[in-house]
């Protein structure tokens, strides 16, 4: 079918199609993990890809927060422009802060060494 012969309608869809181009949006929460593909148009933000996406109606407690939301690993702007094949990493909280988790784990690396370290009935 040539060019002349084809519907209108055709024409500009296959045009508008022309314009869009893939990316993913991912979240990995404690039990799951969620990655879709959607394909956007230039000028799409980080914020637009988000709500294109639809995660939100696959996982009802994941929000959008400035600050934790990146591109390949790199925190950035929620108005950040995509492009194409980024992936859009939607980061949830920290459960426990890491500088009090090493603390924990120091402290228990101590007490476990001074157990040691004592004398066990019956040593001699």
């Amino acid at each position: 079918m040539d060019k002349q012969k084809r519907p209108r309608s055709l024409i500009r869809r296959q045009s508008k199609n022309r314009d869009l181009f893939p990316v993913q949006v991912s979240y990995a929460g404690p039990d799951t993990s969620i990655i879709l593909t959607v394909n956007v148009k230039p000028g799409t933000t980080i914020r637009d890809a988000f709500e294109l996406s639809g995660i939100r109606k696959i996982a009802k407690n994941i929000r959008l927060v400035e600050g934790r939301a990146g591109i390949f690993g790199e925190i950035r702007p929620l108005d950040t422009p995509v492009k194409e094949n980024d992936r859009i990493e939607i980061y949830r909280p920290l459960v426990a802060s890491p500088k009090e988790t090493r603390k924990k784990r120091i402290e228990q690396g101590k007490t476990k060494t001074a157990s040691k370290s004592q004398a066990r009935p019956g040593d001699t």
